[in-house]
């Protein structure tokens, strides 16, 4: 049997590329191989900072929050703007200008601290994983603050009608279920939404980025897949067995009522 380590060492020595280290690091992060880079993505960045005025990227904050602050507080009722307002607005205007410049210089400062380490670097997989849990994360949120509304609103609902304490449960199962589906699925969705931003910030090539949005999108499907298959597949097995059982208690207590002995009343009075 090959192991995994020797199947990617192979394929390292096919491409002698260090992007295959990448991929197979995305897919299985057991599998570690040794690559020729060796400056840390901290170090570049650090480098890349240096020779930005983070300083008055800083300033440039700094106004941009007092402008809006003085504007919005001279305006008046339903936010008309009259007196000092019209200047004050001007003011503020021209702060979100600058703060924007000096933002797309410290933004383009750490995109090319990332184009240096690499898409398919360490940093790069981290960096897609951290993303895919985050949404993964907020879709399961909404599945059980949704679910919670559910059950709470279904209780109350049960309360005004004839319903067993099963038909109850099996409902809050159901809507669970479908909770969770929609939930993982609109994660997996803004998981694909936001990734190819990030594959535009390390300023990879097209087909770097297309070969890699087919492996990134490829592995969040398949672990949101295989997320509500085994929700699925776990709710329908617990199902299965509480019929089961349910069905068996009542043959043993068909069983139990059949063997019971019978009094006859043989026409004697009740009080002899």
């Amino acid at each position: 049997m090959i192991s995994n380590k020797a199947v990617a060492i192979k394929f390292h020595e096919l491409f002698d590329a260090g992007e295959i280290d990448r991929c197979c690091d995305f897919f299985a992060p057991h599998v570690e191989l040794k690559t020729p880079q060796g400056a840390t993505y901290s170090g570049i960045v650090d480098r890349k900072l240096d020779n930005l005025p983070v300083d008055e990227f800083q300033t440039a904050q700094d106004n941009l929050w007092r402008a809006e602050h003085e504007y919005r507080q001279s305006q008046g009722f339903l936010w008309s703007c009259s007196g000092p307002c019209p200047e004050l607005k001007e003011e503020y205007h021209l702060a979100l200008q600058e703060f924007n410049q000096a933002e797309a210089e410290y933004n383009q400062g750490i995109s090319d601290a990332k184009r240096e380490v690499g898409l398919f670097s360490s940093y790069g997989v981290e960096e897609t994983r951290n993303m895919f849990w985050g949404k993964f994360s907020s879709g399961q949120r909404f599945a059980k603050r949704q679910t919670m509304w559910d059950a709470m609103f279904m209780g109350i609902g049960a309360m005004t009608r004839d319903e067993t304490m099963g038909s109850y449960i099996l409902r809050v199962v159901m809507n669970m279920i479908l909770n969770f589906t929609i939930g993982l699925i609109g994660a997996l969705i803004g998981f694909w939404w936001g990734l190819w931003g990030l594959i535009t910030s390390y300023q990879a090539s097209t087909w770097q980025g297309l070969f890699f949005f087919v492996l990134a999108g490829l592995a969040g499907w398949s672990m949101v897949s295989a997320t509500i298959g085994g929700l699925v597949m776990g709710t329908a097995g617990s199902l299965y067995v509480m019929q089961k059982i349910a069905a068996a208690n009542q043959i043993e207590g068909q069983r139990r009522g059949q063997s019971q002995p019978r009094y006859v009343n043989q026409g004697r009075p009740h009080y002899e």
